[in-house]
């Protein structure tokens, strides 16, 4: 990691990555949007126990947190671990050296992390709610 030497677009607790960054993080979300669903149809399709269904958890969290990253512009381990990568064309991540910096963005991390739990569990709860097809 390089330290930052240009912090023109990098805001403490609001934007810490780049365009590139983000559309990796929003791929990732519907990566898990995806897998959620495919898990869904399986697992209605197929599982005689309807507590399968809370292993959809796992994609349902993916999913989330990789879309509210992008939606926010904010990497939540960059954020948690003090560094930022949100340079125009920058590929590397630069290290955060503000005190007051990384306080807003480990706040802003457990923010987006909590968002993203909270999404994931009523995701899967409302998958208990849709009735089994082997029936």
């Amino acid at each position: 990691m390089t330290p930052l030497t240009n912090a023109s677009a990098y805001i403490p607790g609001e934007c810490n990555i780049n365009s590139q960054e983000i559309s990796y993080r929003r791929r990732v979300g519907y990566v898990g949007v995806g897998l959620f669903i495919i898990s869904l149809i399986a697992i209605i399709s197929y599982a005689t126990i309807v507590w399968w269904r809370l292993l959809l958890i796992l994609p349902a969290y993916v999913a989330a947190i990789g879309l509210l990253q992008a939606y926010h512009k904010f990497c939540v381990a960059y954020g948690s671990t003090g560094r930022q990568n949100a340079e125009p064309g920058s590929r590397q991540a630069h290290t955060v050296t503000s005190e007051a910096a990384l306080h807003k963005d480990r706040r802003r991390s457990r923010v987006i992390q909590l968002q993203a739990a909270t999404v994931a569990i009523v995701a899967t709860l409302l998958s208990l709610l849709i009735p089994p097809l082997n029936r």
